[in-house]
């Protein structure tokens, strides 16, 4: 319904009692645009709810039910409420006797954060053969870090807020001129806030605030509770939501009189948009019924969390996950877009959303998991430049006698970001927040005439150093495994070479050559050599006019066979040890097309007279 007006900011339902969209008020920030005639656009907690999924039963009896809340943010994107301001705490010694000389500190974060913890433990004379003592260490609640001279160390540690951690250096001297030095240094980000601390800003839509999964009727929920709230540096409790763009409703223009060669008689008034004869009559403040300015969007959405914890079992009783995200803050949209005539932001989209931190923790507030990703936010980009036109009040010409248009004119921007992952860490720790096992995972993507990723470098605990290289069709000279004939049609993101090395030493090389069949590009042959296997692993691919896979031949040149019913469009039919031809001498493959239930089934079943092989089949509800 087009005339309906109970709608907030968003388009959800609200409690707006006027036959009005356009607001009451609009903060445009340096003042506030009053219109008492008008309509509540605010958000209302229970009629933003309005057609929401509240449960889903299984086939099993089984079944989830969802309680929900509305969004909230308590920062938007180009307001700044926290002001990230980057903290380095380091602490150091130096022996100057035999016996260790040492300094103790303690650490507490007012707000959780994950911090860069490094150490440097060194000796003022490498070349004495009996090492000096010098070490280093981070402990407290599911923490515990340690350093040596023969380990220097760095490691992202989660800190909980309001949590003690002790910080201990300590080293020695040998003789004089031979010491050790000992340094440790925390690095985080915190938030100072401004003098009145944000509140809770309701915002249109839901978020799930709470499931429960139940196996049977009557059983035992399995709970998952989900938290939207963070903690600023006073301990105000906030919400980590970002809103995108608040919107606006109001821009203001002007009307003018053009008095052709003349000037303003009066001589106090401005000129006409863009210099020129004429000069202003009046000032109009437009208010509108819906946003002038784009709302933005955080993966789909109007805004995006910076942290969601997700509670197992009431009370975190099974533990917990934290996950920590990019938003609008500090990647907003940018451009002239805030202004009259209000041409298309440019959105910074693409950088919102993305996993930054994960964390599981026990049901003892212990880190026993975690994952860190870095991701490449600055790299290359692409312009779409446009030119935004609007007419606005024109005036009378005092000269004519006639109507003049005031036409505003503004060129804007707008991007196409590539943004891509760098960096991925993920480390397995025990009870006491010692790391056990820890994985890294770098990434490029230097290609010379491509943008896909070309290498995968995986470091693991056991020292073992995995880098996978992959090739596509700009990378491969002539027409080696079809790559012309997909440089040809743009098809750039299939890999035609995967190269595996464990340690520097080639293990796996895997090729897949293309071709056309039927008018499809589509690949027809993977060979596969790993180390310590006599000779390659072929697979063959044969395909119908349609572009579906017919016959599938690999390991042992066991082929498996599969039909196409419903027009050709559903694979009905899976026959392993049988040629697509010993399938077709059972089964009539141009008649079962218009077949379906049970008389497709009956035809289907003579597939089960190839003796020797395994047939699958399946038929489908209209």
């Amino acid at each position: 319904n087009t005339d309906y007006t109970q709608q907030d900011h968003w388009g959800y339902y609200n409690a707006n009692d006027r036959p009005t969209l356009v607001p009451q008020e609009t903060n445009i920030g340096s003042r506030i645009i009053v219109y008492p005639q008008g309509g509540n656009r605010e958000t209302d907690a229970e009629r933003t709810k309005a057609g929401v999924l509240k449960q889903i039963t299984y086939p099993t009896g089984g079944y989830t039910q969802f309680q929900y809340e509305a969004h909230t943010y308590s920062n938007i994107a180009g307001t700044v409420v926290f002001e990230p301001t980057p903290v380095t705490e380091t602490i150091s010694v130096s022996g100057v006797s035999s016996e260790p000389t040492t300094q103790t500190l303690p650490l507490t974060v007012d707000r959780s954060v994950v911090a860069l913890v490094e150490c440097l433990c060194t000796q003022s004379d490498p070349s004495f053969p009996e090492p000096a003592v010098a070490g280093a260490t981070l402990t407290g609640p599911g923490v515990n870090f340690t350093c040596s001279q023969e380990a220097d160390r760095e490691e992202y540690i989660f800190l909980r807020a309001g949590e003690t951690y002790t910080r201990y250096v300590e080293a020695d001297q040998l003789t004089a001129g031979v010491f050790g030095n000992a340094e440790l240094t925390v690095s985080y980000e915190t938030f100072d806030p401004q003098t009145s601390p944000p509140d809770i800003v309701l915002a249109g839509g839901v978020r799930i605030q709470r499931m429960e999964t139940y196996e049977t009727a009557g059983a035992t929920p399995i709970v998952r509770i989900f938290n939207y709230n963070t903690q600023d540096d006073n301990g105000n409790t906030l919400s980590s939501g970002v809103l995108v763009t608040e919107p606006n409703y109001y821009y203001e223009i002007k009307q003018f009189q053009s008095t052709g060669s003349g000037g303003d008689p009066v001589g106090d008034r401005g000129p006409v948009t863009g210099g020129g004869s004429g000069y202003e009559i009046c000032d109009f403040d437009v208010i509108a019924s819906s946003s002038q300015v784009q709302l933005g969007l955080t993966q789909g959405n109007h805004l995006g969390y910076k942290e969601v914890t997700v509670s197992y079992g009431e009370n975190g009783v099974n533990g917990q996950e934290i996950f920590r995200y990019t938003t609008a803050d500090p990647y907003g949209d940018d451009g002239p877009c805030r202004d009259f005539p209000f041409p298309p932001c440019n959105s910074q989209d693409a950088k919102r959303g993305l996993l930054e931190v994960q964390i599981t923790e026990s049901s003892e507030d212990i880190t026993v998991q975690e994952a860190i990703n870095q991701y490449e936010l600055n790299g290359p980009s692409t312009s779409h430049p446009g030119l935004a036109v609007r007419a606005r009040i024109g005036g009378v010409s005092l000269e004519a006698q006639t109507f003049v248009s005031d036409y505003v004119t503004s060129e804007y921007n707008t991007r196409s970001y590539w943004v891509y992952p760098e960096l991925s860490r993920q480390a397995i720790k025990d009870q006491a927040g010692a790391t056990k096992t820890q994985t890294e995972t770098t990434y490029q993507y230097n290609g010379d005439d491509h943008s896909q990723r070309t290498q995968e470098s995986v470091t693991n605990s056991e020292g073992q150093t995995i880098v996978t290289e992959y090739h596509y069709a700009p990378d491969i000279p002539g027409s080696t495994y079809g790559s012309t004939r997909l440089e040809n049609k743009n098809m750039l993101t299939q890999v035609l070479e995967r190269l595996t090395e464990i340690n520097g030493t080639l293990t796996q090389r895997v090729t897949t050559t293309y071709d056309q069949e039927n008018g499809n590009i589509v690949p027809v042959q993977v060979d596969e050599y790993r180390t310590g296997e006599a000779g390659l692993v072929t697979t063959n691919y044969e395909y119908d006019d349609f572009g579906n896979v017919i016959q599938v031949t690999g390991v042992d040149e066991v082929p498996t066979a599969f039909i196409w019913g419903y027009n050709n469009t559903l694979p009905v039919a899976q026959v392993e040890g049988a040629t697509i031809n010993e399938a077709d001498n059972e089964v009539n493959l141009t008649s079962i097309q218009t077949l379906d239930g049970e008389a497709l089934q009956a035809e289907l079943n003579d597939l089960r007279n190839l003796s020797g092989t395994l047939a699958t089949t399946y038929t489908y509800d209209p």
